[in-house]
């Protein structure tokens, strides 16, 4: 039982990584976009929006 609670748990971290990152790439991305739409300063202001 032991086992199978940390085999879960592995999957459950494993999971939870992967969507952390997906969210992180997704927000990179929109700020890569906006920078280069954007000077530094209207980014800067912009960043927390996204």
């Amino acid at each position: 039982m032991a086992k199978e609670m940390l085999s879960q748990s592995k999957i459950s971290l494993h999971s939870l990584r992967n969507d952390m990152l997906s969210v992180l790439v997704s927000k990179l991305e929109g700020s890569s976009k906006l920078a280069k739409q954007t000077g530094t300063k209207e980014m800067i202001k912009k960043l927390p929006q996204c």
